[in-house]
């Protein structure tokens, strides 16, 4: 028996396998085109977590400068890598072990209006530490840099002034002091004349 080709088929059938193939060819291309557009949309979420992660990555390093102001202060700057003064407020911080351990100890933050400048009077001497942070809105740190500094100089911390300051109630105390000492010799006197009389009241009724 020979073989069959499609052009053997009915034409009903011819067309109806050429519809199939349209409709298969069709689907292909709808599929690959949603594909294609979830592709598209899906990108901006894989690229900016990316960018992101570059962009919070270690943070960029903080040129500090201690330097010996008056009266015992010292005036705490920062800078960026260029030597540009910062854009954002900068938070400064010694580095104590007071509490146990190294311990980050907040004294300040400086501005712009104060040319990102802080000044600082230690109450300690010794060589010190001294750190810089920029922090974003949500506390991470963009930037820091760290410096140490030998503090010869050291401010009390109470004044000579506030130490002999007064008392509010020093007089009051010394009044206070004043009245009992006059109650207790009002006490031994009035046991002294009642002692002395019961002595004469006995001697006379023995007489």
């Amino acid at each position: 028996m020979p073989a069959l080709s499609i052009h053997h088929l009915p034409r009903r059938i011819r067309a109806g396998s050429s519809v199939r193939r349209l409709t298969y060819r069709g689907a292909g291309i709808a599929t690959g085109g949603m594909l294609f557009v979830a592709a598209l949309l899906a990108l901006p979420g894989v690229i900016a977590p990316a960018f992101a992660a570059g962009s919070t990555g270690a943070p960029s390093a903080l040129h500090v400068t201690v330097s010996a102001g008056n009266s015992g202060s010292l005036i705490l700057s920062a800078t960026d890598s260029d030597g540009a003064a910062p854009t954002q407020p900068v938070h400064f911080f010694v580095t104590t072990s007071l509490f146990g351990g190294a311990k980050l100890v907040p004294i300040g933050v400086a501005h712009s209006y104060g040319g990102f400048a802080l000044s600082y009077k230690p109450t300690v001497t010794g060589r010190q530490t001294f750190t810089a942070e920029i922090l974003d809105s949500s506390g991470a740190v963009l930037s820091s840099g760290t410096s140490s500094f030998l503090v010869t100089t050291r401010t009390a911390m109470f004044s000579p002034s506030e130490t002999n300051a007064p008392k509010p109630l020093a007089s009051f105390g010394r009044g206070m002091v004043g009245v009992l000492l006059a109650i207790v010799g009002l006490i031994w006197l009035t046991l002294i004349v009642t002692l002395v009389r019961v002595t004469r009241g006995t001697a006379r009724l023995a007489t």
